[in-house]
C-alpha cells in the first residue's frame, strides 16, 4: 500500500496495520498516540493514528484529491477541507 493509498484509507475511517502506521509516522504524514497496554506482547508498541499532518494533507493536493479530514488531535478543530 502506497502512502497516498494509506492516507486515503485512513481519512475514510479504515483501520491500518501497525507497520503502515509506523511508516506514516516516521515520514511525518500522520500523528499517532501510543496506546500500548500491559496486554501488548513484550517489546512491541501499538499506535493509533490521530491526525493527518499538513505534510500528509499536501500529499493529497499533489494528486488533485479533495478529502475531508476529521481532526482528532488534542485541540479539536472540526472538519477541514484539504485541497
Amino acid at each position: 500500500m502506497t502512502d497516498k493509498d494509506a492516507l486515503k484509507a485512513l481519512s475514510q475511517g479504515q483501520e491500518l496495520d501497525q507497520p503502515t502506521v509506523r511508516r506514516l509516522m516516521r515520514v511525518g504524514l500522520i500523528e499517532a498516540d501510543d496506546i500500548t497496554t500491559l496486554d501488548t506482547p513484550g517489546g512491541q508498541r501499538v499506535y493509533k493514528p490521530m491526525a493527518i499532518t499538513m505534510r500528509g494533507q499536501k500529499l493529497f493536493g499533489e494528486y488533485g484529491i479533495t478529502v475531508y479530514v476529521r481532526c482528532t488531535s488534542r485541540k479539536p478543530m472540526g472538519d477541514q477541507q484539504v485541497d
